[in-house]
């Protein structure tokens, strides 16, 4: 108890221990082990109350924690629990964030990171480059890298899977590479996706994100996405990666399952960094953040799990901040992607909808008065609408100039009530007559906008150019 104490003052969360049972340890000391089970199955040890499970079930509830290289000696004692030293590489336990930040280069199986500063599409369009000959010789270089891996997907993709090389049929040697693959992050996550795996429990992180009242939606920017709004059964889940995603981009499949852990954790311990965000698109999280690497710097796909988290968080943190997003051009591209909206936007679209009789349309699309009706503007479900409809614009610049002109008119309304727009209110059409540019300040954009509105008679009244608020 003492060292539980100790160990854990000022966490706010539940502590999460990984103990790893052995034949060997029932062999040696089985009537302290099942003593020791029957306490923690008990549900409460000296005024300790105590929860078990599977660690992928109760991580994501627990304090935060990273998986390292040592695990707990199972000697008990009625008062306490001693650690032993590190045992072999592939041991699992748990360590606190806070030691583990004292020395980040304890990583999860001891993992060394190798510097990579190629991307995985660049190594992709090199391999389809090549001729069979050129692409046998890289499949079976010596050592274990990306490149032999992306190269011995290609030959996959070309003669199939069960085609031989050395012997073996691609599917074995990808499997062999993934069971003894160290430090090269990239092709471990090109075998994964190759060989379709799937991380154990990963539908609670799905069900967290639901429960936070958000949507969630899997696919590669660009290409169409899986939306998701209710809890799914695991089976389903791993469908959809393996088939959808995954035809998509191998690489995705795997990579789109590490960040819906962390930021399923996120969610749980930092529900600040999501305000405004509505539904959580996992493919645009990664487009906007491989966006935004600088260069001769490692690419996203390459990190170790560690720094990937690490810079997620600090990516959600900085991307509603206008001064470290460094330019307008920038800020847009952020806050777009990751489809975040200003922290009263429902209540300004809400006072436009409230004001008068409008549709506002996009392709085909419309949010209009009557999505007012048996609905509060504090309600989740009309926040959703919004959301809807700002999906309808596929470029990300677009989707944010469109917030903009919303902000602005409920703005113009708020100040002057007498101003009426019109009916139907095209919004994407709006946009490209005021041929506004992503590098212009919000007053510049705000100033096309009003100018817009009136030549082109989306507006009743002279003297709107008044009312732009900075």
């Amino acid at each position: 108890k003492q060292w539980y104490q100790r160990r854990v003052r000022g966490e706010q969360a539940r502590p999460t221990f990984c103990i790893l049972l052995t034949s060997i340890l029932f062999k040696k000391s089985s009537k302290t082990l099942f003593k020791l089970l029957n306490i923690l199955t008990a549900g409460k040890f000296k005024d300790i109350p105590i929860k078990t499970g599977r660690l992928q079930e109760l991580i994501t509830a627990s304090s935060k924690m990273t998986i390292v290289n040592c695990c707990l000696d199972m000697n008990f004692h009625t008062n306490r629990i001693l650690a032993s030293p590190k045992l072999s590489r592939k041991t699992l336990s748990i360590k606190s964030l806070a030691e583990s930040e004292v020395d980040s280069s304890e990583t999860a199986n001891d993992f060394k990171e190798v510097p990579a500063h190629k991307t995985y599409d660049s190594m992709l369009t090199e391999s389809k480059s090549l001729s069979d000959h050129e692409l046998l010789s890289q499949a079976t270089v010596e050592h274990t890298t990306a490149a032999k891996i992306v190269a011995l997907i290609e030959i996959a993709n070309r003669n199939g899977p069960d085609c031989k090389v050395n012997g073996d049929t691609v599917d074995e040697r990808i499997e062999n590479h993934y069971r003894t693959i160290e430090g090269d992050w990239l092709a471990l996550r090109c075998c994964a996706g190759f060989l379709n795996k799937t991380v154990d429990s990963l539908a609670p992180s799905v069900s967290a994100v639901i429960v936070s009242g958000r949507s969630l939606s899997l696919g590669v920017y660009g290409q169409p996405e899986v939306l998701i709004e209710g809890p799914l059964h695991p089976r389903l889940l791993e469908e959809i990666l393996h088939k959808n995603v995954r035809h998509q981009s191998l690489l995705h499949a795997a990579l789109q399952q590490e960040f819906l852990i962390y930021i399923a954790e996120l969610l749980v311990d930092h529900p600040e960094l999501f305000k405004g965000i509505m539904m959580i698109r996992v493919g645009h999280m990664i487009h906007v953040m491989q966006s935004m690497g600088v260069e001769n710097e490692m690419p996203l796909e390459s990190l170790p799990p560690h720094q990937l988290s690490k810079k997620i968080r600090l990516m959600l943190a900085n991307s509603n901040d206008f001064s470290k997003n460094g330019s307008w051009q920038k800020h847009r591209l952020i806050s777009g992607t990751l489809g975040r909206v200003p922290e009263d936007f429902s209540s300004r679209v809400w006072l436009i909808l409230q004001h008068q009789n409008i549709r506002f349309t996009s392709e085909g699309t419309q949010l209009g008065s009557h999505d007012t009706l048996n609905t509060k503007v504090s309600e989740p479900l009309f926040a959703m609408k919004i959301e809807r409809f700002l999906n309808t614009f596929s470029s990300h610049n677009v989707r944010y100039f469109a917030i903009e002109l919303l902000h602005l008119l409920a703005s113009v309304i708020e100040r002057n009530p007498e101003v009426i727009l019109v009916e139907e209110f095209p919004v994407q059409h709006f946009i490209e007559l005021s041929k506004v540019n992503v590098e212009e300040s919000l007053e510049d954009v705000s100033k096309k906008f009003i100018s817009c509105m009136i030549k082109n008679e989306f507006v009743k009244i002279d003297n709107v150019h008044n009312c732009i608020v900075s």
